[in-house]
């Protein structure tokens, strides 16, 4: 048998691979399950997650490029760059399935200078927040170094997928970004959530940038502020280290119209910014 049955029942073939086998939902399923640097990472980080900060820092016209970049990885994994190389027979296969995806979603045959640049600045900047062999010299970075304006906060995989979704719906439609509504949170085992119309934000600026865009206000409800230190979460959490949220329930702004864009966690603790249409 050659081919592998993915997410939504379709059959990848790795002797005939043909666009029709092809889905963006199994792309982003994939690469949402797939850890980055072999997994060797004290906190789950996904190549979608890479993938959407690779569109995020490209010109506009490379973005989709960008975003699917890595997408072979969803069927044949993220193998480490030095063991590829010694994996012939792999990186025939690798290069057959990229060329399709290419094929099916109307992309350069090759990988455009910009978006090999923005890989790289992008490998810089993990090496630089997730602390990896910071003693060692990489000649591969000498020309890009980490970005200044991400900060790197791992997602969970679902929050991944639906962000990875929501990029590439975004892109498609040819939009600045989709409208955003209410829908009701759904959040993971350990209490986090992302709307799935909410792109990857990491500092104030883009926050602030996105929210006019959207012709949103918004509020940040920090959970350290939110319960007082007789709640469950305070000792679970701020003792003790448990990084479950699920028994927080974040406080509702005053007012009309708010529902929430994510809870997440940040340097300051779980946070949850509510957001809602501006003039109510």
């Amino acid at each position: 048998m050659s081919y592998i049955a993915t997410s939504t029942g379709k059959h990848i073939d790795f002797v005939n691979i043909t666009p029709d086998q092809i889905c963006i939902e199994d792309i982003a399923r994939g690469l949402s399950n797939e850890c980055r640097f072999a997994g060797q990472l004290e906190s789950f980080y996904s190549v979608a997650q890479h993938s959407v900060y690779v569109s995020q820092i490209v010109p506009p016209e490379y973005a989709l490029e960008a975003l699917l970049h890595d997408a072979a990885e969803a069927y044949i994994k993220d193998i480490p760059s030095p063991l590829k190389a010694m994996l012939p027979d792999y990186k025939a296969v690798e290069k057959r399935i990229e060329a399709v995806i290419r094929e099916k979603f109307g992309l350069p045959p090759v990988m455009t200078v910009d978006v090999h640049y923005a890989d790289l600045v992008m490998l810089a900047t993990e090496k630089r927040d997730f602390e990896i062999a910071p003693v060692n010299h990489w000649p591969i970075l000498d020309s890009a170094p980490p970005h200044d304006d991400i900060i790197i906060q791992p997602l969970t995989p679902p929050q991944a997928y639906h962000q990875f979704m929501a990029r590439f719906e975004m892109l498609i439609s040819g939009k600045q970004q989709k409208t955003i509504s209410y829908i009701k949170p759904e959040r993971d085992p350990d209490g986090y959530w992302v709307h799935p119309d909410v792109p990857c934000l990491e500092s104030n600026q883009e926050i602030e940038q996105w929210c006019d865009e959207n012709n949103l206000e918004h509020q940040v409800v920090y959970c350290q502020n939110d319960i007082d230190n007789f709640h469950s979460l305070w000792f679970s959490y701020f003792e003790e280290g448990d990084t479950n949220i699920s028994a927080w329930e974040p406080t509702k702004p005053d007012g009309d119209g708010w529902f929430i864009a994510w809870i997440a966690g940040n340097e300051d603790g779980p946070i949850c910014m509510w957001v809602r249409p501006k003039n109510l």
